[in-house]
């Protein structure tokens, strides 16, 4: 893991900032490794992808800055499937999910949380943004959970205080504080609790650590659990 500045904030994506003029930001020499699953791993139907920018025919917005994003669609589909005993058992929320895998752990100790700029292209939607740190307890897993509207863009700013502690898919009942902040790899999930079929696709502009939240920042910041 390499030193890095504690008085910069850090993109961790796009990992190429070169045309970022702010100088309090510092790209970092990692990449992120993104891949896409869903609950059809586990019998269910939805489908998820993640699409790079750079993969998009005619991608020619002038401005650099949002040319550099990549986009979580796919489809989510709660049903029910038939066990083996041909008794019904319901898929207690159905997901999709992205997660970006670091390629190497960044220490985020002098650190206060993250901003994130996302859009929801095509309806409102319910997201959870993933965070996974070193830990000797493997199934750790930081989440909060995010409120988008159609068409809208908008930036989040997180403290590191704002995520829950999970564990295989449920909140765990003891909120361990997270001594380690060394993170290993970011991701997006999106879930149904009941019978529906919806299709959806996020925009993801931005991920950044920073450094400072101030108080303005906090009251402007819709991190809450509610719309």
């Amino acid at each position: 893991m390499s030193a890095l500045d504690p008085i910069n904030d850090i993109i961790l994506y796009p990992s190429n900032a070169d045309d970022n003029n702010d100088r309090s930001i510092k790209s970092l020499s990692t990449n992120i490794v993104w891949n896409s699953y869903s609950d059809k791993e586990y019998g269910g139907s939805s489908t998820s992808q993640v699409i790079s920018s750079s993969s998009i025919p005619n991608n020619n917005n002038n401005n650099s800055n949002n040319n550099h994003y990549i986009i979580f669609q796919g489809n989510i589909n709660y049903q029910e499937i038939i066990a083996k005993d041909d008794i019904k058992s319901s898929i207690k929320g159905s997901f999709c999910a992205i997660t970006g895998k670091l390629s190497k752990s960044i220490d985020l100790r002098d650190y206060e949380g993250f901003e994130i700029e996302l859009e929801s292209v095509n309806n409102d939607i319910v997201l959870y943004f993933n965070t996974k740190y070193q830990s000797f307890i493997e199934d750790d897993l930081y989440q909060v959970e995010i409120h988008l509207k159609k068409n809208k863009r908008k930036i989040f700013h997180i403290p590191f205080s704002k995520f829950r502690l999970m564990g295989k898919g449920v909140e765990k009942e003891y909120q361990r504080l997270n001594d380690s902040l060394i993170l290993e790899s970011v991701g997006f999930m999106t879930m149904l609790k009941e019978e529906n079929n919806v299709d959806f696709a996020v925009r993801i502009s931005r991920i950044k650590a920073i450094h400072v939240i101030n108080d303005r920042l906090l009251q402007n910041t819709l991190f809450v659990n509610k719309m």
